[in-house]
């Protein structure tokens, strides 16, 4: 891979932001960073080709790079919908696993392009059909225990107005002997918290349940995401051929995109929000 040697620089400029400044303001230089590279270089066949020491006989070089540019607005939709998410929320996620999820989208689509408008790479003719599921059986196998593994989750799920909670998690508005309401946070790494309403907190306890709640549906998700991950990464092992990777099928990228979806979701910093759930509790709920 050729970059320009300005380009160098402003990688290390960019690793240097990222030390320095918080983690949010570190996640949007790096997305800045992969706009920036991702236009100079693909955004143009010319650049594209500059890259890369392949031989490449186009059947149709314009439209193949008009297509191009159309992933490229696809991308750029995407990644300036994570920077206001950054910015409008504590919700984000570990900028390798956005790198790594784009990747194999551009794949897909680079693939689909290639069936269309390139003969061939280094002499070598593009294969123009491939099976879109290899190992059937084993595959429909994952799928059922998968399933089942979701039903079994979700069923184990309780939410209503006063109450979240699964097997790991839970949240609960009730009421002590006293008559008293009572809010508890409880998870499985054996944190708890007890928070009675009292005439000195009762004004803070809507933003106080607000955070347990918050804290409590996310930790949900993210512990069926763990486990999603997993199987979409075991369904994407099936579908490789190891003898030939170009034989592979084509779900392979399918459900390694699912499978980084899930791992996006499960690598979502909480640690704001237990931070501003237990910060939020000494300051403000607790009573002694």
């Amino acid at each position: 891979m050729k970059l320009d040697k300005k380009d160098y620089g402003i990688i290390i400029i960019g690793i240097i932001l990222g030390m320095i400044f918080t983690e949010k303001v570190s996640q949007i230089v790096w997305i800045l960073g992969i706009i920036y590279f991702l236009h100079k270089y693909l955004w143009h066949g010319e650049k594209y080709e500059h890259l890369s020491d392949d031989n490449i006989e186009f059947i149709d070089k314009e439209k193949y790079y008009q297509s191009l540019k159309k992933i490229m607005i696809f991308i750029d939709i995407y990644l300036i919908i994570k920077i206001i998410i950054i910015l409008l929320t504590d919700i984000y996620v570990y900028i390798g696993i956005e790198i790594a999820l784009l990747i194999p989208i551009i794949t897909i689509y680079g693939d689909s392009l290639s069936r269309k408008y390139i003969k061939s790479i280094n002499g070598e003719e593009i294969v123009r059909n491939r099976k879109f599921i290899k190992n059937k059986v084993l595959t429909a196998f994952i799928l059922v225990i998968f399933v089942g593994y979701t039903y079994t989750y979700l069923s184990n799920i309780k939410i209503n107005s006063n109450e979240i909670k699964s097997n790991n998690y839970s949240y609960s508005l009730t009421y002590d002997d006293n008559k008293n309401k009572v809010v508890e946070v409880k998870s499985k790494d054996d944190f708890h918290q007890r928070a009675e309403f009292t005439k000195k907190n009762i004004s803070y306890m809507g933003k106080y349940i607000k955070y347990s709640k918050k804290y409590v549906y996310m930790n949900i998700v993210k512990e069926y995401c763990l486990v999603a991950t997993i199987f979409m990464f075991i369904l994407a092992v099936a579908q490789v051929n190891f003898k030939d990777r170009k034989k592979s099928s084509t779900s392979v990228n399918v459900f390694l995109i699912l499978a980084l979806v899930f791992l996006s979701i499960w690598s979502i910093n909480t640690n704001n929000f237990q931070y501003n759930l237990t910060n939020y509790f000494h300051e403000y709920v607790e009573t002694y």
